[in-house]
């Protein structure tokens, strides 16, 4: 029994020296996964992913010009083109200064919006729009057609950013169709971010249907968007916007138009909701820059307001659709 125990004795001495470097091997690697532990993590890719770098905005444009460097720019990267009928832009709407900052403020979430319902034979609307835009440092400019003004009581304009659109002032016309009420305005445009041969160019044409005429205005739209299509034929992605007076859907010679498509069918685009008549048509094979995203900004949510407050400041809600910056949505 006794050499029994004492051969215990002896394996357990054999067996400690084992032991013994199991044990320090454990706690040195123990240590060294502890100080090495964010580069063992990083290899593993465990952890939350860290958030993409995001490109600097272009840095402002003086219109008409090429920025002389161009920023790493996104390829998500978008521009929203509004339409709003503000009926009647003048200066008892402008001259209260809660609405005269909702409509500024609001103007500011677009790049370019076609507003209908200046009504007044001058600039100072646009003017006092523009005034306020430079006092919250937003660089903002509009064009209107110099011979309407004082000739028509109610005239159209484009207004937009200048770090992010440019316009070709020499392509400004007003149309005049005797069937129209209201003349309707067409400017070339383009992206002012990405270099000129990859800068998203587009035409906009702005509409106003008179309400009381609808049925005989309207038969007009589709000979007016070919027209002006077949003039300006270097230019593929011809934008019209505006207030149809009524659903798209019901305008037989938009539907006559081939690949003429809508942003929306006929949501509710005015306060009330009594009428869809604010929308954004393009042609769908050849506006491949629309990334299918579109909003009817609701003023009443925005600012809190009931439904007896909203109309001094706009019956008609703002319809905006977004595009890529770039020709055709492609970067590269």
């Amino acid at each position: 029994m006794a050499d029994a125990g004492g051969g215990g004795a002896s394996q357990q001495r054999k067996l400690s020296p084992f032991w013994f470097a199991v044990i320090v091997a454990s706690v040195l690697t123990g240590i060294y996964a502890y100080q090495n532990q964010e580069k063992i993590f990083k290899a593993v890719n465990i952890g939350p992913a860290t958030d993409p770098v995001q490109p600097s905005p272009p840095p402002p444009v003086v219109e008409g010009s090429v920025p002389a460097e161009s920023p790493k720019l996104n390829p998500l990267q978008t521009i929203k083109i509004a339409t709003w009928d503000l009926t009647p832009l003048d200066f008892d709407k402008l001259g209260d200064n809660s609405r005269a900052e909702r409509i500024v403020e609001t103007i500011m979430g677009f790049d370019v919006v076609a507003i209908q319902g200046i009504a007044m034979r001058n600039t100072l609307p646009v003017d006092e729009l523009v005034r306020r835009l430079e006092a919250k440092n937003k660089h903002y400019a509009y064009a209107a057609y110099p011979e309407s003004l004082g000739r028509v009581p109610e005239y159209m304009a484009f207004l937009f950013n200048k770090d992010t659109i440019r316009i070709d002032r020499e392509t400004l016309s007003e149309i005049i169709d005797t069937s129209l009420t209201y003349r309707p305005l067409a400017a070339n445009f383009c992206t002012a971010g990405p270099p000129p041969e990859k800068a998203f160019t587009f035409v906009l044409i702005s509409v106003k249907i008179d309400e009381e005429r609808c049925e005989t205005e309207a038969k007009s739209l589709g000979n007016l968007y070919r027209t002006v299509r077949d003039r300006r034929s270097r230019e593929d992605d011809i934008i019209m916007l505006g207030n149809f007076a009524q659903p798209i859907r019901m305008i037989d010679s938009l539907a006559s138009v081939s690949n003429l498509a809508a942003v929306h069918p006929d949501h509710p685009t005015t306060a009330d909701a009594s009428s869809s008549s604010d929308n954004i048509l393009f042609d769908r094979l050849r506006t491949t820059e629309y990334v299918e995203r579109f909003e009817i900004v609701d003023l009443m949510t925005k600012y809190n307001l009931k439904i007896a407050d909203i109309y001094p400041l706009a019956v008609h809600l703002p319809v905006v659709a977004e595009f890529s910056i770039f020709e055709s949505g492609k970067a590269d």
